[in-house]
C-alpha cells in the first residue's frame, strides 16, 4: 500500500471517536461569509482508534507562495472576553476536534474567492490531550465555489505524526504563524480559491442554505 495513503488511513482512525463536545455555536460571526438557515448533509467520519507504530517524523518543506491568494488574519475580531476566538460554523464539523481533551482556535483567517468575489473563511484548530507534547491540526472553511459548503480537514503536515503519544513534532510548526499562511496560501488552497482535496484527509463536511 502507498505509503502516503497508509498514513492517511491510520491518521483518520487515530483522531475521529464519537464523543462530541459543546463549542460555541458561533453560528452569527462569520461576519457575512454564509447565512446558515438550514443545515443539510451532514458527514462525520467515526471509526475506532489504532495506533500508530514507528512513526518517524519527516521534513518539510514549505513551496514557494506563487498563488494570487492572499489571507487576512481575522482572529482579532472573532475574539471575545479577551482571548476566547468564537467559531463560526455549524457544530457538526467540530465533532472530529472537540473529541480531544483540548482544542482551541490557533487563527481565523479570510480571503476573498477569485470567481464570485465573496469572502470565505478558514479556522486553524489545535487539539490533543494533556499528555501531548505535540498536537494536531484541522482547518474548518468554507473555501471554494460553495460558500455553504463547510469542511473539516486533518492536516497532517501541521500535526504530530505520533497522534497516541504527541511526541513526535510536525514538519511544519503550526504556531510559526508566518510558515502556517503560506502553508494555507502556497499548499492547501489552490490558485482558483478552492481546497486541494486530493491532498488532505477529509474528516467532516455538512451544507447550509446560502
Amino acid at each position: 500500500m502507498n505509503k502516503n495513503i497508509a498514513f492517511a488511513i491510520v491518521f483518520v482512525m487515530v483522531t475521529v471517536g464519537l464523543a462530541f463536545g459543546q463549542p460555541n455555536d458561533g453560528d452569527g460571526v462569520l461576519n457575512g461569509t454564509i447565512a446558515i438557515t438550514d443545515l443539510q448533509n451532514i458527514s462525520v467520519t467515526k471509526v475506532s482508534d489504532l495506533k500508530l507504530p514507528n512513526a518517524v517524523p519527516v521534513l518539510y518543506m514549505v513551496k514557494e507562495r506563487k498563488e494570487n491568494i492572499q489571507l487576512k488574519d481575522i482572529t482579532e475580531k472573532c475574539t471575545i472576553n479577551g482571548d476566547e476566538v468564537v467559531p463560526a460554523f455549524p457544530k457538526q464539523v467540530y465533532r472530529p476536534i472537540v473529541n480531544h481533551e483540548n482544542h482551541r482556535i490557533l487563527r481565523v483567517y479570510s480571503y476573498v474567492y477569485p470567481k464570485d468575489g465573496g469572502e470565505r473563511r478558514i479556522e486553524v484548530w489545535y487539539a490533543g490531550g494533556d499528555w501531548m507534547q505535540f498536537g494536531l491540526v484541522y482547518l474548518v472553511t468554507n473555501a471554494g465555489p460553495d460558500k455553504g459548503l463547510i469542511r473539516t480537514y486533518l492536516v497532517k503536515e501541521l500535526s504530530t505524526q505520533d497522534p497516541e503519544e504527541g511526541s513526535l513534532a510536525p514538519g511544519i510548526d503550526p504556531f510559526d504563524f508566518p510558515k502556517l499562511e503560506s502553508f494555507i496560501s502556497a499548499d492547501f488552497l489552490a490558485p482558483d480559491g478552492r481546497v486541494k482535496e486530493e491532498l488532505f484527509i477529509k474528516v467532516a463536511s455538512t451544507s447550509v442554505q446560502k
